[in-house]
């Protein structure tokens, strides 16, 4: 299968046929990764290392974005993912389609940044 690379909505993504404006790596019509990272790390005392997997949970109780999901590491929260990808990831976990996050790389200079894999396969 010839793959296009193609970048659209911020992010690049490659796709085997025609790919969904979610995806950053769509690997084929029933798996996809996405590379983001986590927000709203100001709470974040300890971050986790490179390689760590985190917990993916809907937050349905914040007041100004009911579909949040917040991401943790051995129970510390460490903050939530970007509300657009925030929303995507949330129906699919209420779908209950299960989602991996993994951290690919924290940079804690000039401010604390977690870069994180997400990875789902139905």
């Amino acid at each position: 299968m010839k793959r296009r690379h193609l970048i659209g909505a911020g992010m690049a993504f490659a796709a085997g046929g025609a790919a969904p404006a979610f995806a950053s790596t769509v690997r084929s019509a029933r798996s996809w990764e996405m590379a983001t990272y986590v927000c709203n790390t100001d709470n974040c005392a300890l971050p986790p290392v490179a390689g760590a997997n985190l917990t993916l949970s809907p937050d349905p109780s914040r007041a100004y974005d009911t579909q949040s999901v917040l991401l943790e590491h051995n129970g510390q929260k460490l903050g939530y993912l970007p509300r657009h990808i925030g929303h995507l990831v949330s129906g699919m976990l209420s779908l209950g389609i299960p989602i991996e996050a993994q951290v690919r790389r924290v940079r804690t200079a000039p401010r604390l940044k977690i870069d994180i894999a997400l990875k789902a396969s139905a």
